[in-house]
């Protein structure tokens, strides 16, 4: 009777087997090595991470050929799981790493691409200490981004450990290739100044020595400095722009142009075809915009005259000292209109042309997306144009002296002479699509999609960069010692001129990416955001006395040295 009842409980054992077998559908996938040394030294053990799935879930052992005439094979882990798998080679030479897998019932995979590693007889090196790179100031309660980098002299993969200098660190990164960034977050939670330093380790645990500290300074969060916004229905890309009797006006993704009191009332808008940018304000009170074409708007907010050119466009206009008014149209042209609504003249470059800026001597500057600056007579024709090598979206800039300053998306902030020789340029790390703001000091700020905004000398020389997320939002300069930017991020940000460190910032409720701070008489500091709103802030000064404080020069956006 025992045997009887062990042949038949060896025949259900074997039936169990059978069925598992039958009902199986598919060989696992061949192994994933989702991480693996290219070198090492003889008898000192390394480690790979291995992964694999099976169609049936099944649960899978890894095969690991180490080139050495040794095979490992490991404890079965589920279907999509990691395991990492040790191995040393008791000699030196390039070996070829295969894997295979096999599941609970029998099934194999082929085998996997060899992976290659060196094993030499020489020592390890430690990687090199670690670089750190981000803002150099913030306030609590804001997550900030730092990335780090090592060098390992032997190339092995490195992993890197951040102390924030508040007690915590980061942990120990993921293993990267030497030189690789790698970003890390991290919040304070009170302010002081934080001295972050790093250490690295390669894939063999040898360890750098301890980094340079970095230090940032972190204050408290900024006051409420709200002092009213006012909602549209679209969000508001355009800058505002301050009339003669304090009136301001804004243009909204909705197609409307605003009208507003200085205590945020609503006074009038006026529709138009398409997406209002930023108006501009003749000497008699006629507020110019372009959308689809250009708008002539009656300060009671009656159309005055539209002159179409079919296409919508994405550009302010310039007010010449005899009226004329300048805009660069989708079309690839330059069109100049008389008061009165009637051509005047184009000048055809042959791709977009963006926001003109009006010299003191008459003459119009404007860059295209045909990667040139223009410089156009009064009379339209073309006094000379200087090419880079990307579009050219930014405005001019006019210095006292008659230098321009513009960005170019080839990531070089240029200086031109009046005469369209180039002066110095200045290259950042990536394209500069907004305009330069330039300070009483001659000081020229711009911010480049590198995610810094740059402080210029007038000769050419960085004097600090400080790390803020911008698009198109181009700088304006304050009297009271900060210039002002807006953010993706949704932040209005205060930077200290005189040495680039975070004086306060204000947060709106959509990013900033193209309107631009203005400063109006009483400090009051106006700007649109992507939340469809126009917000009025608390400010400390007014708009610096320089060559062209803002973009678009004054208050008014004539776009004219001299001009406002």
């Amino acid at each position: 009777m025992v045997k009887f009842g062990r042949f038949f409980a060896l025949l259900s054992i074997l039936s169990g087997v059978m069925f598992i077998s039958c009902s199986k559908q598919g060989a696992p996938a061949i192994p994933t090595m989702i991480f693996a040394p290219s070198s090492g030294t003889k008898g000192l053990a390394y480690s790979i991470s291995v992964s694999s799935t099976d169609p049936d879930g099944d649960s899978i052992r890894i095969i690991a050929d180490w080139g050495d005439d040794i095979a490992d094979t490991s404890a079965f882990l589920g279907s999509g799981d990691t395991i990492e798998m040790p191995h040393s080679w008791a000699f030196a030479d390039t070996f070829s790493i295969r894997l295979k897998a096999l599941d609970a019932t029998g099934s194999e995979s082929d085998w996997s691409d060899a992976h290659t590693i060196t094993i030499s007889i020489g020592g390890n090196a430690a990687p090199q200490a670690p670089g750190i790179t981000g803002p150099s100031s913030g306030s609590v309660e804001n997550e900030y981004l730092f990335i780090s980098s090592a060098i390992d002299p032997d190339e092995d993969s490195v992993s890197v450990i951040l102390y924030w200098g508040d007690g915590t660190n980061s942990g120990w990164s993921s293993f990267v290739h030497s030189q690789q960034g790698i970003e890390f977050f991290h919040t304070f939670i009170a302010p002081d100044t934080y001295y972050i330093t790093a250490k690295a380790k390669d894939c063999r645990m040898a360890e750098s020595a301890l980094s340079d500290s970095f230090p940032i300074i972190i204050s408290e969060a900024g006051e409420d400095r709200l002092i009213w916004s006012y909602e549209t229905g679209g969000n508001v890309y355009s800058s505002a722009s301050i009339g003669n009797d304090g009136t301001i006006y804004a243009g909204s993704e909705d197609s409307y142009l605003y009208a507003l009191d200085p205590e945020g009332n609503f006074k009038w808008k006026i529709k138009t075809d398409g997406i209002v940018y930023t108006p501009a304000i003749d000497i008699q009170g006629t507020i110019y915009v372009v959308s689809t074409g250009l708008y002539a708007v009656n300060p009671n907010g009656s159309l005055k005259w539209h002159y179409s050119t079919g296409m919508y466009e994405f550009a302010a206009p310039a007010i010449g000292e005899d009226g004329s008014i300048y805009f660069g149209s989708c079309d690839g042209s330059l069109y100049a209109i008389n008061p009165d609504g009637t051509k005047k003249w184009t000048y055809a470059t042959g791709r977009q042309v963006n926001t003109p800026s009006v010299g003191s001597d008459g003459t119009i500057y404007v860059g295209s997306k045909d990667s040139c600056l223009y410089a156009i007579n009064p009379a339209g024709t073309l006094k000379w144009k200087y090419k880079t090598d990307g579009w050219v979206t930014s405005s001019p800039a006019i210095g006292s002296d008659g230098t321009l300053y513009f960005g170019s998306n080839d990531g070089y902030l240029y200086a031109l002479n009046s005469s369209g020789s180039l002066k110095w340029s200045y290259k950042t790390g990536s394209a500069i699509g907004a305009s330069p703001a330039i300070g009483p000091d001659g000081t020229i700020y711009v911010d480049s999609k590198d995610r810094y905004l740059y402080a210029i000398t007038s000769a050419g020389a960085l004097k600090w960069k400080y790390y803020v997320y911008c698009q198109y939002s181009s700088p304006c300069v304050g009297s009271d010692g900060y210039v002002y930017v807006g953010a993706s991020d949704y932040y209005l940000y205060a930077i200290k001129t005189e040495d680039g460190t975070l004086g306060w910032r204000y947060q709106t409720g959509g990013g900033i990416d193209f309107s631009s701070p203005i400063i109006g008489p009483d400090g009051t500091i106006y700007v649109g955001s992507n939340d469809y709103k126009l917000y009025a802030i608390k400010g400390t000064g007014q708009l610096a006395s320089s060559a062209w404080p803002m973009f678009g020069h004054d208050l008014k956006h004539t776009g004219r040295a001299g001009g406002g």
